[in-house]
């Protein structure tokens, strides 16, 4: 064999080497991409999880800080201290903002920070379906929709209050505040912030009944 070939055929195996070391080092690189990713996928998880355990954790503080006042038999007639319960349930610093609505409810700046902050609770409830285990996120979709839904009717009963006292206000002859009610329909509009209450009163004793945040603990410590 001539030296000529000789060299050919080394080339020809180093050349084949190279290629297979570079296969084999893309194959690792791979490897590794897919492995940082299902990393960087479980800690994006992990935060997830940990910003929806906090903001459902203060929820169920106010809940239990103002426990009497949500459970408590709402009796016929007006709902006079609706703005004074709808400031206690947003009273820590995930939910502050919405109090700002309470003096002035049709104020266009304060209603659209309320606004927004309702649709980011819509949006939680809606995470808790993705970002946890089916056996505890049907529990927690229910009790932040249900917390949401209570303000948003609290605020709307003192829009309905603020009205009452303007019309009051502007046509003498109504001096009696549940003349007015009676002609704006406050008795539906009772009914309706009566029922959020009880639906948020049941969602939160599903939390208890089932254990839910400890489950929820385990499912982030995993």
């Amino acid at each position: 064999m001539s030296i000529e070939s000789k060299i050919n055929i080394i080339v020809s195996i180093i050349t084949c080497s190279t290629t297979i070391i570079s296969l084999i080092i893309a194959v690792i690189a791979l490897f590794q991409s897919n492995k940082q990713i299902k990393v960087s996928n479980k800690q994006n998880l992990f935060n997830e999880r940990i910003k929806s355990y906090l903001i459902i954790k203060g929820l169920m503080q106010l809940y239990i800080d103002n426990k009497v006042t949500i459970e408590e038999d709402k009796k016929d007639g007006i709902y006079f201290v609706s703005d004074f319960v709808l400031g206690c349930l947003t009273n820590n610093s995930y939910l502050e903002i919405m109090g700002n609505v309470i003096n002035k409810p049709l104020h266009q700046e304060e209603q659209k920070e309320f606004l927004r902050k309702i649709e980011e609770l819509k949006n939680e409830a809606e995470k808790t379906k993705f970002v946890f285990d089916k056996s505890v996120s049907k529990y927690l979709f229910e009790f932040i929709k249900s917390y949401e839904e209570l303000l948003m009717q609290l605020y709307k009963y003192t829009v309905l209050i603020d009205s009452m006292r303007k019309i009051q206000e502007q046509i003498p002859t109504k001096n009696d505040i549940k003349e007015v009610a009676e002609e704006v329909n406050e008795k539906d509009h009772k009914a309706k912030l009566t029922e959020k209450f009880e639906n948020l009163t049941e969602a939160f004793n599903n939390l208890t009944k089932y254990d839910v945040m400890n489950k929820l603990e385990k499912q982030i410590k995993l």
